[in-house]
């Protein structure tokens, strides 16, 4: 059994989160995760919520308001991507801890004077071949005192024979970036840098180095790697480390066990106490969350909890009610297996992590990513609680304000990447291609008011069914393309890596309507690189059945290993006026940064999530109206169902902004000339 995730060898500094993945699969060794308690006030990202609560809608047997996980939320579009577009020049090299020999070093983190203490670091490494040297750090004062870190590394295991690669479930391959980008440079004013009120001063220790690269970068081969069996008891779960943290979520992965018969359970312990079984042969009454327990088994991983699928009360595995774990608290988790005799495992390394907390603000750990420059401090440096505190930091490298009389079809496309040919998550409507001259199905779903864009979904009318493609015809319940709407997509117009996207909307608050507004890759990736990112930044269902009219949140990548789409639990945020979003325009929003995304709803923080498994391939923006699907029932009446948006603006932090497709256009895809113009 593989997986498809990797470790991260990180030693976080003081007024952060500390993690370090030392050891074998054999032997135990600790990861450390702490983020300090928020410290502004706010809501979490992405349509996060206040107060914790499921992020869709749960019936007593465990079904929620979520789409069903039977069909991926976006297939891969069967394409070829553009040449590789790295999202910034060379970083320089993150400094390193690097731990050795006799007699074991210490590395101290001593604080400067602060409200409270600071905590002391000690690394005690096992032996090796010559000493480190003493690392002392001095950070600002810290906005309250870290739990202590300690990590005692076991002796590394000899080397194992790494099996034959496994299918990637690469469906892309290579081609031009095509679009229609400006011939001429943009004009850009750059900000003199990053500093300002907005900057929370910090002095940051040392970062050390991960065991992940350009040609590796989500850890695929890691997780090929199959340990020997060593005996009747099973290996110990390996690497046990983070994917994904939240507020009140944590995604964990572990490399497989091995035994002389066959490993049929892991059971998932945390602060000692085992709360979760993980077996091939679990059931459940609803599909999606069949489908989640087999991905579960599959990848070697565990969502602890994942209210979206385990949420119900009478919810009969994972029982999320009782078992979640709460925002801002941490924990300790360790994984062990059991094999066919009943034997139990000796127990993997420990994970220890503090979730982020519901109040917003929470300070972001230290980390290194194969994207992030070793001197750059934002993503550890900066309040997160409101964007205010942040976009005077950013460049607007996209806009449409939408006041022109037609569609600027220099910015948009009105077919999404798969095409009209796949129908996904059940969907009712068509999305009408009216910019292809082919197109003959006589309806615009779009109208200009001047000032806005309205997307209008109708149903279909006597005659339009002879122009639709075959998909519309395959066997659906309810049935496919009953009703007529449009979608617009910046794919080979504008795409981007890092940055913070807006859209001033207002969604549909009609029955069947769903609005939607996300980022999509443009190409999933080939080999370890396979991992096709998504940020939902809005979904909202006109009428619900499954609860309140939220608006609600969610992420997806793939395993590079398996190709199997994960996602994470549909995040949910409440108005907290406690009228319905629907009544008026509000901001949504995301930002993107390397190892870290967080929502936004008028600026205000809801939702985050950071970790090793955020996206790192270029994204456009899509935004639809969606008419009955899985999810939102058939639209009964009050045609035509409306959704509104007064703009979209994108933006970038100089460090990114000669990643994104339009700007690398105007320098014919000459990044060394665009980082000049951007650093004279």
């Amino acid at each position: 059994m593989t997986s498809k995730h990797f470790a991260r060898t990180l030693i976080f500094g003081a007024s952060s989160l500390a993690l370090v993945a030392c050891g074998s699969d054999s032997n135990p060794s600790e990861e450390v995760l702490s983020p300090l308690d928020d410290v502004n006030p706010t809501a979490d990202a992405g349509g996060g919520v206040v107060t914790p609560a499921p992020s869709a809608p749960v019936t007593d047997d465990g079904a929620t308001g979520s789409p069903a996980d039977d069909a991926p939320v976006t297939p891969p579009p069967a394409v070829t991507p553009p040449p590789v577009v790295t999202p910034t020049s060379t970083p320089t090299a993150p400094p390193q801890v690097v731990v050795t020999p006799e007699p074991p070093p210490e590395v101290v983190v001593t604080p400067d004077p602060a409200p409270a203490p600071a905590p002391e670091v000690v690394v005690t490494p096992d032996p090796a071949p010559a000493p480190a040297p003493e690392v002392v750090v001095t950070p600002d004062p810290a906005p309250a005192p870290a739990p202590e870190v300690v990590v005692t590394p076991d002796p590394a295991p000899a080397p194992e024979a790494a099996p034959a690669p496994t299918d990637d479930g690469t469906t892309d391959t290579d081609a031009d970036d095509g679009g229609n980008a400006p011939t001429t440079p943009p004009a850009i004013e750059l900000p003199t840098g990053i500093t300002g009120s907005t900057i929370i001063p910090a002095t940051h220790g040392p970062i050390a180095s991960v065991d992940f690269d350009f040609d590796d970068p989500f850890g695929a081969d890691i997780e090929r790697s199959v340990p020997q069996p060593q005996g009747a008891i099973p290996t110990p779960p390996g690497r046990l480390r983070l994917n994904l943290l939240s507020n009140d979520w944590i995604e964990i992965d572990w490399t497989p066990s091995a035994d002389d018969g066959e490993v049929v359970e892991y059971r998932i312990y945390r602060d000692g106490e085992q709360l979760y079984t993980v077996r091939g042969d679990q059931t459940h009454p609803q599909s999606g969350s069949r489908n989640e327990i087999s991905k579960f088994w599959e990848t070697t991983s565990f969502i602890d909890c994942n209210f979206t699928r385990f949420g119900g009360p009478n919810d009969p595995l994972h029982r999320c009610v009782d078992n979640a774990p709460q925002p801002g608290v941490e924990y300790v988790w360790t994984v062990t297996a059991v094999d066919n005799d009943g034997n139990e495992s000796e127990p993997s390394n420990s994970l220890t992590a503090r979730l982020y907390s519901n109040d917003g603000g929470s300070p972001v750990a230290l980390y290194s990513d194969i994207f992030l420059d070793g001197d750059d401090i934002f993503p550890f440096a900066t309040n997160f609680s409101r964007t205010e505190n942040f976009l005077d930091q950013f460049v607007q490298v996209f806009a449409d304000e939408f006041n022109e009389p037609e569609l600027d079809l220099t910015k948009w496309n009105t077919e999404l990447v798969w095409t009209d040919e796949v129908i996904i998550n059940g969907e009712q409507q068509i999305f009408v291609n009216s910019s292809d001259p082919d197109n003959q199905i006589d309806y615009d779903p779009f109208r200009l008011t001047g000032d806005s864009l309205v997307i209008e979904g109708i149903p279909t009318r006597p005659g339009d069914s002879e122009f639709f493609p075959d998909a519309c015809f395959e066997e659906q319940t309810p049935a496919r393309c009953q009703f007529l709407s449009g979608a617009i997509a910046s794919h080979d117009k504008f795409g981007f890596t890092y940055g913070y996207v807006e859209g001033r909307i207002r969604v549909s608050d009609n029955t069947g309507g769903l609005s939607s507004f996300y980022l999509f890759h443009r190409f999933g990736g080939t080999g370890n690189g396979f991992h096709s990112p998504e940020i939902d930044i809005l979904e909202y269902l006109g009428d619900n059945p499954f609860g309140d009219e939220d608006a609600f949140q969610t992420y997806h990548y793939s395993d590079p290993v398996t190709g199997l789409t994960k996602s994470s639990p549909t995040m949910n945020y409440e108005n907290p006026t406690g009228a319905l979003f629907s009544d008026d325009f509000h901001t949504y929003s995301v930002l993107w940064e390397p190892g870290l995304s967080i929502w936004y709803i008028d600026g205000q923080e809801i939702r985050r999530i950071s970790g090793p498994q955020i996206g790192r391939q270029q994204m456009n923006i899509v935004a639809y109206l969606v008419t009955g699907s899985e999810w939102a029932p058939t639209p009964t009446g009050n045609f035509p169902l409306q959704m509104e948006i007064d703009y979209i603006r994108a933006y970038q932090r100089p460090a990114y902004i000669c990643n994104n497709n339009l700007t690398l256009a105007a320098f014919n895809n000459d990044q060394g000339a665009c980082q000049a113009q951007l650093n004279p």
